[in-house]
């Protein structure tokens, strides 16, 4: 998928375990159920010809209880755009198959399914699905679209196609609550219309967690509007934009360009919660990463003298994709921490903030043992400024235990990676584990953990008989 980075969140890729029905199956559901049972026939959805530009009512009904209004209507608008007919919703209390038509309904669901489970029962004349709760009534209508032909996820009308789906019975639930995927729009920035298009494929794929990476050292994406400079055209280098498209890719890959030159782009706040209400309506939460207290030359190039280690702002450069300087000062900067973090609660509502936490040591940089307020705030905490990596760590650990708190003060649970816990286990916080048995894992009895392990953090493609086409992240 060009110019996106993608990290893969395994906890919770598939759905559930296999049963031999399931493995028996060459339906062609994504992730596979854990009961799916072939039935005889299929079940015709609609003619196969639509009238150019003419919409044409179709004679298949959608039927919803009053809780599944909205699935309905979102189901009535995947159809209608790929086969050209028009499908009405009206509310019905049945509680079982009707012909001619699809029922939506939560009523005698079974509630061993959960939040998310849903059955799918297609039969000739009739389909029904039944959920506990909306996020399974969703999920059941992705099933019966990946049923259908591939063409249903057409923008545009399709002629000649036959829209039958076949009969079958599924009965599904997750095995995991979190199902993530990460897109990186640090390293390569994409419009909020395009951040849509990825969360029709996450939801087609019953993905229920978008993480947002939105900052590092190559870009910074979020308007933030107590510092308006971290977004900001200029003519020199700030936040959203960069000299170069960089990681050996052709500058004409990408659009993000702006009217003097520069690479990159931002989101408003604005285009943020219109994105986060798409993803809601999709059942899926937005988990927004900003990155601290490395990876932030984005940020250090914005504000070097206020939020660095006392360097100048030709110190820092986005286009270095080696890292160099890429420290916060700690000492100084807590109001900034505190100020971006209520912004990002105030557009962003899901329980969970990422807020990085990478890499500190992996960088190179050092400055906090050698810049006074940092090296005399850590002999004021009794950490040592000769320890090297270990007095790094446990500098950082203090830092992400007290963001811990200030996010939990808010109702919000602080995300952070693997090395967050290099130096013991961040009480109240979520690890993400990326290290896969690297050894520095501390995760304790009971905290939660999201696995994205590094081994899948690469290119789409991967041949080693031709160069890579995709950047590095």
């Amino acid at each position: 998928i060009t110019r996106y980075a993608w990290r893969i969140a395994l906890s919770g890729l598939a759905f559930a375990s296999l049963t031999a029905a399931t493995l028996g199956s060459t339906l062609p559901v994504i992730p596979l159920p854990v009961t799916m049972t072939n039935r005889a026939g299929v079940f015709t959805l609609c003619p196969g010809q639509p009238v150019p530009g003419v919409p044409t009512r179709a004679a298949t009904k959608i039927f919803v209880d009053s809780a599944s209004f909205q699935n309905g209507q979102y189901l009535a608008m995947m159809l209608f755009r790929s086969t050209g007919n028009e499908f009405v919703v009206s509310t019905n209390a049945a509680a079982g198959p009707i012909r001619g038509a699809v029922l939506l309904t939560t009523i005698n669901a079974l509630s061993t399914l959960g939040a998310e489970g849903y059955e799918l029962s297609i039969a000739p004349d009739s389909v029904v699905i039944r959920a506990p709760a909306q996020a399974g009534v969703f999920y059941g209508v992705q099933s019966l679209l990946q049923l259908l032909p591939p063409q249903i996820m057409s923008l545009q009308p399709v002629n000649g196609v036959a829209w039958t789906a076949p009969c079958v019975y599924i009965q599904d639930y997750p095995r995991f609550p979190w199902r993530g995927v990460m897109l990186d729009v640090s390293r390569h920035f994409v419009d909020k219309q395009e951040v849509k298009r990825v969360l029709d494929g996450l939801a087609l794929h019953k993905i229920n967690r978008f993480h947002w990476h939105l900052t590092d050292d190559h870009g910074w994406r979020m308007q933030i509007n107590s510092y308006p400079a971290l977004t900001s055209t200029a003519t020199t280098n700030t936040g959203a934009w960069r000299t170069g498209i960089d990681y050996g890719q052709n500058p004409a890959a990408s659009p993000a360009w702006n009217s003097i030159g520069k690479y990159g782009g931002y989101y408003t706040q604005d285009d943020l919660r219109e994105v986060v209400a798409y993803a809601q309506q999709r059942f899926i939460t937005v988990v927004p990463e900003l990155e601290f207290p490395a990876h932030c030359s984005a940020a250090l190039v914005s504000y070097p003298l206020s939020l660095g280690c006392g360097n100048v702002g030709s110190r820092y450069n986005m286009d270095n994709i080696n890292y160099s300087y890429t420290l916060f000062s700690l000492a100084t900067n807590w109001m900034f921490f505190t100020n971006v973090l209520t912004e990002v609660m105030n557009v962003f509502p899901g329980q969970y903030i990422h807020c990085g936490g990478d890499e500190v040591t992996a960088t190179g940089d050092t400055q906090w043992t050698t810049y006074a307020p940092d090296a005399n705030q850590m002999t004021a905490l009794g950490i040592s400024t000769g320890g090297g990596s270990a007095s790094i760590q446990k500098y950082q650990r203090w830092f992400t235990t007290n963001l811990t708190a200030f996010l939990r003060s808010n109702g919000r649970t602080l995300v952070g990676w693997s090395e967050i816990e290099a130096a013991g286990t961040i009480t109240n916080a979520v690890l993400m584990e990326w290290e896969t048995l690297a050894g520095n894992q501390t995760a304790s009895n009971g905290q939660s953990v999201v696995m994205a392990p590094n081994g899948i953090n690469y290119y789409q493609e991967d041949d080693a008989n031709t160069p890579l086409n995709e950047p590095f992240f």
